[in-house]
C-alpha cells in the first residue's frame, strides 16, 4: 500500500468516533491481545468523552492530548507530538490529534504498519468469505443432488409396489 493510500485511510480514520478508532487500533496491531494495552486503549477511550469535531473529523486539541499521555505515563513535548503529526500529514501540519493517533504516539506503532496489517485483515476477510460462498455453493449442489437421489428413489419405490 503506497503513503498516499495508508494517508487517505488513516484521513477517513480521523472521521469515525473515538470508539470506532479504538478498534481500529485494536484490531490492527497487537494491543488487542495484551490485556494491559487492552485496558489503556479502553480509559483513553473514555476519556476523550463527547467527540471534538473539526470540519468532518473527530480529533483532540492538543492539550487534551498531552493530558492524556501524562495521565497514561508516556508524556511527550509539544514538539515530539508535532513531529509525530508531520510525519504523517506532512510539514507545517497544524492537523489536530484523532484517538487513533494518539495510541500510535503511546504505544509506538508505526501508522503505516497499522494500516498495513489493516488491509491484510480485510484481504483476509475477503478471502474467507469467497470460500464461504464456494462451500455453500457445493452444500447447496449436494442437497439437490440428494434430494434428487430421494425422490429416484421413491419414484422406484413406487413402482415396484405398482408391480
Amino acid at each position: 500500500m503506497e503513503d498516499t493510500d495508508a494517508l487517505a485511510t488513516l484521513s477517513e480514520r480521523r472521521k469515525k468516533s473515538f470508539r470506532d478508532q479504538a478498534i481500529f487500533i485494536l484490531d490492527s496491531s497487537d494491543a488487542g491481545n495484551d490485556i494491559e494495552k487492552c485496558n489503556t486503549v479502553r480509559n483513553m477511550m473514555q476519556q476523550c468523552g463527547d467527540a471534538h469535531l473539526k470540519g468532518d473529523e473527530i480529533v483532540l486539541d492538543d492539550f487534551t492530548a498531552h493530558r492524556m499521555l501524562e495521565a497514561s505515563n508516556t508524556p511527550c513535548t509539544s514538539t515530539e507530538l508535532r513531529a509525530f503529526m508531520e510525519s504523517i500529514h506532512g510539514k507545517n501540519s497544524r492537523a489536530k490529534i484523532s484517538l487513533a493517533e494518539l495510541l500510535m504516539i503511546h504505544f509506538g506503532y508505526d501508522w503505516r504498519e497499522l494500516i498495513r496489517s489493516l488491509g491484510c485483515l480485510f484481504a483476509e476477510e475477503k478471502r474467507a468469505r469467497e470460500e464461504l460462498d464456494v462451500a455453500k455453493a457445493e452444500l447447496n449442489r449436494l442437497t439437490e443432488s440428494a434430494q434428487n437421489a430421494a425422490r429416484a428413489a421413491e419414484a422406484a419405490h413406487q413402482a415396484e409396489v405398482r408391480c
